[in-house]
């Protein structure tokens, strides 16, 4: 999340009550000791260096922070097929918007087993900031997680003829099931709660 109790590898908080509608650009890079324990937490190799680019204003009548940038990295990650270490560049561009506490619209429910758009499910149900402060730094280390491939493969890696890849195996898996137009998102809240809540 952006906010968190515990420690955060990158700690870089900004507290709510210094941002404004003039947009502020920050920027930093994570330290030596930052570096390991990134790399322990999204356990890989080596993140060789991390760093934002960020700018950040209040919008949509001063409900909402709006987070835009870049993140970039170079990291040494493990190959999935040679099991060798080969280094990867990571250029991010972040683009969010928070809802400040207590603005959120409460008007729109879910509807149970509704199926929404991944953008359209964001729009109706923005994610709100817990606290009074944002982790810039937290927001680094999570789009550099959501940055990494699934499958690490070094520049001319390869299999022997006949065996077939996790990666591949798993594709055709996908291929098999029942195809969708678009990727959609289930939208639920806590239905059965809500059903025993009536009922009681």
């Amino acid at each position: 999340m952006v906010t968190s109790a515990l420690q955060a590898e990158f700690d870089r908080p900004l507290m709510l009550d210094r941002i404004t509608t003039d947009e502020v650009r920050y920027q930093d890079k994570a330290g030596d000791d930052e570096r390991v324990a990134i790399a322990q937490r999204l356990d890989i190799p080596v993140v060789n260096a991390l760093a934002y680019y960020l700018r950040v204003s209040l919008v949509h009548k001063e409900t909402t922070v709006a987070i835009r940038g870049t993140v970039t990295a170079s990291v040494t990650l493990e190959c999935s097929l040679s099991l060798e270490n080969f280094e990867h560049e990571v250029s991010e561009d972040v683009s969010l918007e928070l809802t400040l506490p207590g603005h959120a619209d409460q008007s729109r429910e879910a509807i149970p087993h509704e199926e929404l758009e991944l953008d359209e499910a964001e729009a109706l149900f923005p994610e709100v900031i817990d606290g009074n402060q944002i982790n810039l730094g937290e927001m680094a280390v999570e789009a550099l997680s959501l940055a990494l491939p699934e499958y690490p493969r070094a520049p001319n890696a390869s299999l022997p003829d006949g065996v077939q890849s996790e990666e591949t195996a798993e594709n055709r898996a996908k291929d098999e099931d029942t195809h969708r137009p678009f990727a959609k998102l289930a939208v639920l809240k806590d239905y059965q709660k809500k059903q025993q809540d009536e009922g009681a």
